[in-house]
């Protein structure tokens, strides 16, 4: 499945904001993003974004954003219906492939009631680290993030 990803653009914006509420459903309203059309093309215009779709519905999408030698991965979303398919898996990996070369490590911002992916990204390499931790790597992800979020690191290049 990972030659399956298409890099998305505005013409998909209201199937990645249906796949996102999908995916999120299940989630207190208080923890959702407040996403409307407009977030998503400033999410599109200000990361890289890809998408899964099968049978021309988005099942699937992550956005990240690349640094000098890191990379912020802002969101990865799979349809209720997917989810447990190791879909998940398949979009990690595939952003793990985007990210070989100059990238050495990706950072990405979780909240801590969302055990459940806190649990998977671990199951990845990822780490959690401290918020000090967070503003010797990027001023990016102090600004954009809650004091409720774990902050997760993964090294590429040991």
């Amino acid at each position: 499945m990972l030659n399956n990803f298409v890099r998305s653009n505005e013409e998909n914006t209201k199937e990645l904001l249906e796949c996102y509420k999908d995916a999120i459903r299940k989630y207190p309203d208080e923890l959702w993003m407040n996403a409307n059309e407009g977030k998503i093309v400033d999410l599109l215009n200000e990361n890289k974004v890809y998408h899964i779709a099968v049978q021309d519905e988005i099942i699937g999408w992550l956005a990240f954003k690349n640094f000098d030698s890191y990379s912020v991965l802002n969101g990865m979303y799979v349809r209720n219906a997917f989810q447990g398919t190791h879909l998940s898996r398949d979009m990690l990996k595939f952003y793990f492939n985007m990210c070989q070369g100059d990238i050495d490590c990706s950072v990405i911002s979780v909240p801590k009631e969302f055990y459940w992916s806190l649990n998977f990204y671990k199951k990845y390499g990822y780490e959690e680290i401290s918020q000090s931790e967070v503003m010797a790597i990027s001023s990016y992800l102090t600004h954009r993030n809650q004091q409720h979020d774990s902050i997760l690191y993964k090294r590429f290049n040991d």
